[in-house]
């Protein structure tokens, strides 16, 4: 299961702050996957831990058909407001943990997960259940394309951080413990809302740091037969090392 969700005032932050990564990757991973689809492949895509729903409307914007999935609420709502100007009838929203989800057998040609929110699952089994949904939902030739913070990304966790802007104040504070592989952190601070007044958030959140070679194995094992790393800029073309990048994006062909 999910270890962290985003409710109340910390969806909204995350929404005022966090989205910008979600809407510069929709089209970049929108290219690669008409780029490399099957041709008899569908143009439906399902975004799991769709949070506010950006990179989902930019695919049912495209045309695709969409389904967004999400733990929280309030994302989801914030989700519709954001879908608002597109057709209705060609996206669903589900509120439901990624890795007990139920969805339609070979109904999607694409599943997607970014800005390492799979990272909040509890560990390799969960995503294990994650990886054996997402194989099920795709039809043959589909991609499953998301993104990881690597153990050197969660590495930097160990630090004390603090964001003070007229809107919002943020005070952080992380541990990375590698004999865990695991990273936790705490957010607390204030948002402020449509009447002028300040809202109180507290946000903790715990990410598990899958290796590389962890991923893929499990993938396989989950009858993937094509997967590799690569980074957003070209995910076409597989890397062997990220050295110390802190995020790793993973593509793997059911």
């Amino acid at each position: 299961m999910l270890t962290s969700g985003y409710d109340g005032p910390a969806a909204r932050l995350y929404d005022l702050v966090y989205s910008g990564r979600s809407r510069d990757w929709a089209p970049r991973i929108m290219a690669f996957h008409e780029a490399t689809r099957a041709r008899d492949a569908p143009r439906s895509v399902i975004d799991l831990c769709c949070g506010n729903g950006h990179l989902l409307r930019h695919f049912v914007a495209g045309g695709y058909t969409g389904t967004g999935v999400d733990l929280s609420a309030d994302m989801l709502e914030m989700a519709r407001r954001n879908l608002r100007d597109v057709d209705r009838d060609r996206y669903e929203l589900i509120e439901a943990d990624v890795s007990r989800v139920e969805l339609p057998t070979g109904s999607a040609g694409l599943v997607v997960s970014t800005v390492d929110a799979l990272n909040h699952l509890a560990g390799p089994a969960e995503f294990r259940d994650c990886a054996r949904t997402v194989a099920a939902a795709l039809v043959p030739g589909g991609h499953f394309v998301f993104d990881l913070l690597t153990p050197a990304g969660l590495a930097d966790a160990n630090q004390v951080g603090a964001t003070v802007l007229e809107d919002h104040v943020v005070v952080s504070r992380g541990v990375f413990l590698p004999e865990q592989s695991r990273s936790h952190s705490r957010a607390t601070g204030f948002l402020r809302r449509k009447d002028g007044l300040y809202e109180r958030f507290d946000l903790n959140a715990t990410r598990y740091a899958f290796t590389p070679e962890e991923v893929e194995g499990i993938l396989r094992e989950e009858g993937f037969s094509d997967v590799h790393r690569a980074r957003i800029e070209d995910l076409e073309t597989p890397l062997s090392d990220f050295g110390q990048d802190e995020r790793a994006f993973f593509v793997a062909r059911h």
